[in-house]
């Protein structure tokens, strides 16, 4: 099933690369092109314990089953993920995710937009739509996000992080 709904995106080669670059790590990093980048990344941060996740499937898997390597592939995703050059948003223009989730300024700016599942309009601020968006790739489970999004704010569990 992945080599059939993936085998043609993100960089796969057909074959089995829909299997092989399956979703993984807390961002369920998908296809080849961004385990290519991650490898990358990684390599070149820990020259002494270099991966290869394009190649070794043990290497791969260990983006789910190391916390190590499922936390990184979320962080290299954070820091190398931008909106678009052409963004409705000029402020954002090739800013970081991390960038446009601080951005208290354009981010609590509230929007409607139509939840893919539910087929309802919901309120979400800009950031949880273009985040959505951005790392999604698009608006499916957006009530859930923005209510999962929401309790974490409300909760304030990063208050300590400043």
């Amino acid at each position: 099933m992945a080599n059939y709904v993936y085998g043609d995106k993100n960089g796969n080669q057909g074959g089995d690369d829909g299997w092989n670059f399956r979703g993984r790590g807390i961002i369920q990093l998908t296809g080849r092109n961004n385990y290519t980048a991650f490898q990358n990344y990684y390599n070149n941060s820990n020259p002494n314990d270099k991966k290869d996740f394009l190649n070794n499937e043990n290497h791969r898997n260990e983006i789910t089953t190391n916390g190590k390597f499922a936390l990184l592939s979320a962080v290299y995703f954070w820091n190398a993920r931008t909106y678009p050059s052409q963004g409705v948003i000029a402020t954002w223009r090739g800013k970081y995710l991390y960038q446009i989730a601080d951005d208290k300024d354009n981010g609590n700016i509230i929007t409607k937009e139509k939840d893919n599942d539910s087929k309802q309009e919901i309120g979400l601020t800009q950031t949880q739509r273009v985040m959505s968006k951005l790392i999604n790739g698009g608006y499916h489970g957006l009530t859930d996000r923005r209510d999962a999004h929401n309790r974490i704010k409300n909760a304030e569990l990063f208050k300590g992080f400043k």
